[in-house]
């Protein structure tokens, strides 16, 4: 099962709200990401959102090994 780390700033005005009323919000941002990360951005609570697909040791490894094969050519070499 693929990995990934989302990563998202809330705006000022989502810090304030959070400041005045702290929640934990792990549930709710859990289920839009997993429902579509675009969920969460339109919402208006976030200024930026990032997610990355982590390997596992064994993708790693096995990217090492494709990545020994490949010969690559620096832009104007």
């Amino acid at each position: 099962m693929p990995v990934y780390l989302t990563r998202f700033s809330y705006t000022p005005e989502t810090w304030a709200r959070l400041i005045n009323k702290p929640e934990d919000r792990r549930k709710a941002a859990q289920s839009y990401i997993e429902s579509l990360s675009l969920a969460i951005t339109s919402g208006g609570a976030v200024s930026s959102l990032e997610t990355t697909v982590l390997l596992t040791v064994e993708e790693t490894l096995e990217a090492l090994r494709k990545a020994k094969g490949i010969q690559y050519r620096p832009p104007g070499a």
